[in-house]
């Protein structure tokens, strides 16, 4: 009974296929979609060792993409408006993309500078936010003018970018480490911003 318990419970899981596409690197990605790791090289962005993230939508499709300074729709051409995003290409985590709770199609795109605390080098500009609306650019998307490269933080972050879901299952958490501090800065993102 106990083996035939967990297997009804195996026959109602279902895919988060909103990350089955990666794309990363030096023109590399992956798709997820088939259960395995297929290689996929349509990725246009060529910047090596950077921070990467990719959004697909619940049915698996791809939305959009990002490396070094640039978003990249899903024809793998720049977006509009989605160049000159600032961050710093060689970081080891530079970006991360939440949906924005209760607004379907939009999305918020978080950004982070170099942070070079080995060798005393400071950052140049800090943690920013960018919104996405996939409803403009006939359905390719677009950066939002009023809403690109906001400045969440000017002090010197962590190279690293870190978001989960809310306990409230609707909105999401942004974490980021202020570089060499033991200090945490949480941004709760809601419908509202």
């Amino acid at each position: 009974l106990l083996l035939l318990f967990f297997l009804s419970l195996s026959l109602n899981t279902q895919a988060q296929l909103e990350t089955r596409w990666w794309y990363f690197g030096l023109g590399a990605g992956l798709d997820f979609g088939s259960g395995t790791a297929v290689s996929d090289t349509s990725n246009v962005i060529k910047t090596g060792g950077a921070g990467a993230a990719t959004q697909s939508d619940a049915s698996g499709n791809l939305l959009f993409y990002y490396g070094h300074d640039t978003l990249v729709n899903r024809l793998h051409q720049p977006m509009l408006n989605g160049t000159g995003l600032l961050e710093e290409g060689q970081s080891e985590q530079s970006t991360v993309s939440v949906p924005r709770p209760n607004k379907e199609g939009q999305f918020y795109v978080f950004t982070v500078d170099a942070a070079n605390t080995y060798f005393g080098v400071p950052q140049e500009n800090g943690f920013f936010y960018h919104l996405v609306d996939m409803s403009l650019d006939n359905g390719l998307g677009a950066v939002v003018d009023t809403a690109k490269n906001i400045v969440l933080m000017d002090d010197s972050t962590s190279e690293k970018i870190s978001a989960t879901l809310h306990a409230n299952g609707i909105d999401y958490w942004v974490m980021i480490q202020q570089s060499g501090t033991n200090l945490y800065h949480a941004y709760l993102v809601t419908e509202n911003g």
